[in-house]
């Protein structure tokens, strides 16, 4: 479809194809890691719901207007939607997850925006929160009592996913 569209007629695509068989793997792999490709970052974000049913929430300090959000944040290079969850989670909260026991439950991303977020649920009991730069403070709100200080598609998942 890629090479007919390319090259403007079948006949030419196909000709194309079996001239890119006959390469060596190596040539084609390297042409393929060259080759433009889009790039975006990928989130991971969690929704830790309480005993209580009560969903966890962070107040980011560099979050101007809505502070209010997720436990979560960027992965790294070669990370793993799993790891990089997990790894938020201990550099966060201190809590040490069992991966089995993350739901996969959304990926979105805002409109036009070069990322995507990848949701998590779990369940956990979330005391204390340690010390962090990147918020200043932590509660526990009912599903339906979420604060305005929320990005709108962080409330909307939650809304429609905590208890899922």
């Amino acid at each position: 479809m890629i090479l007919r569209s390319l090259l403007g007629s079948p006949a030419l695509a196909r000709v194309a194809a079996a001239g890119w068989a006959l390469l060596p793997a190596r040539v084609r792999r390297l042409f393929l890691r060259r080759y433009p490709r889009p790039s975006f970052r990928v989130g991971v974000l969690a929704i830790v719901v309480s005993p209580d049913g009560g969903i966890l929430l962070l107040r980011h300090r560099f979050r101007a207007g809505k502070p209010w959000g997720l436990p979560g944040g960027w992965l790294e290079p070669g990370e793993s939607p799993l790891d990089g969850i997990r790894r938020e989670l201990r550099e966060e909260l201190d809590l040490d997850v069992d991966p089995r026991h993350l739901d996969l439950v959304a990926v979105s991303g805002p409109e036009g925006s070069p990322h995507i977020e990848i949701y998590y649920r779990l369940q956990a009991s979330v005391d204390a929160v340690p010390p962090n730069a990147e918020f200043d403070d932590h509660a526990v709100f009912a599903v339906d009592d979420l604060p305005r200080g929320m990005l709108e598609r962080h409330r909307r998942i939650v809304q429609e996913r905590a208890g899922s």
